[in-house]
């Protein structure tokens, strides 16, 4: 994923069993644990707050380093662009410097089949 993702896991506190707002979030037995909810999302580079207010913290912390990231992508695809720029160059002067000493050797031939 390409997006800066962040999360947050509500009912933490929540007893083992008990129905939490609606028929798919009951517990039952290791699954829907929200420490494992939490241990797949870090698993995957996901941040989870511990309270809703670390959310913009988080969030502004992935921002940042997504920022970096691509700062750092634009710099080195400047490098790479500036690098392929050089060797077009080069290869103009030389052809252009082939170019001036096949008309050279043109011209010398033409004046020598004129003597």
């Amino acid at each position: 994923m390409k997006k800066p993702v962040v999360g947050f896991i509500a009912g933490r506190t929540a007893p083992p069993g008990k129905r939490m707002g609606h028929a798919g979030a009951i517990i039952s037995g290791s699954s829907g644990l929200a420490a494992d909810k939490i241990a797949a999302l870090n698993g995957v580079g996901v941040p989870v707050a511990d309270i809703p207010s670390q959310v913009p913290i988080l969030l502004k912390e992935k921002l940042e380093a997504a920022k970096k990231k691509v700062a750092k992508k634009a710099k080195k695809k400047a490098a790479v662009k500036k690098t392929a720029k050089k060797k077009a160059k080069k290869s103009v002067k030389k052809a252009k410097k082939a170019v001036k000493k096949k008309t050279a050797v043109r011209k010398k031939k033409k004046t020598a089949r004129r003597k």
